[in-house]
């Protein structure tokens, strides 16, 4: 009888664990998914015809890299310099090119209060 309670005992356990294992996971899926929401808050993505990357909505930072061949391609993690009459790209990784589509894509979303009038 003592054996059956055992047995009956873990397989109650067992399966209270697999229960919360499930909740957990379900718990870490939402937080992933909310952590994605807030970067896209933060970011925003751009693609060109031939490179794709990040730049952070404040302009403060962004990266790029090569849609085909990736860091072979040519990439690059930058900063953006921002003050009232100009802006200007602050190589961060000694990748010191940028590439022309990439700096068009952001002369089109960069504003200075002097460039607007």
């Amino acid at each position: 009888m003592k054996k059956e309670m055992i047995t009956i005992e873990y397989e109650e356990y067992k399966n209270h664990i697999k229960s919360l294992l499930a909740d957990i996971r379900k718990e870490q899926d939402k937080n992933r998914l909310l952590e994605s929401e807030i970067r896209d808050l933060k970011h925003f993505r751009f693609e060109t015809k031939n490179y794709h990357g990040e730049v952070r909505k404040d302009f403060s930072w962004g990266w790029f890299e090569h849609i085909e061949h990736g860091e072979d391609g040519g990439c690059g993690n930058f900063d953006i310099e921002l003050n009232d009459t100009y802006w200007e790209i602050v190589d961060t990784d000694g990748c010191y090119d940028i590439p022309v589509e990439v700096y068009e894509m952001l002369e089109n979303r960069i504003t200075v209060p002097q460039m607007q009038s």
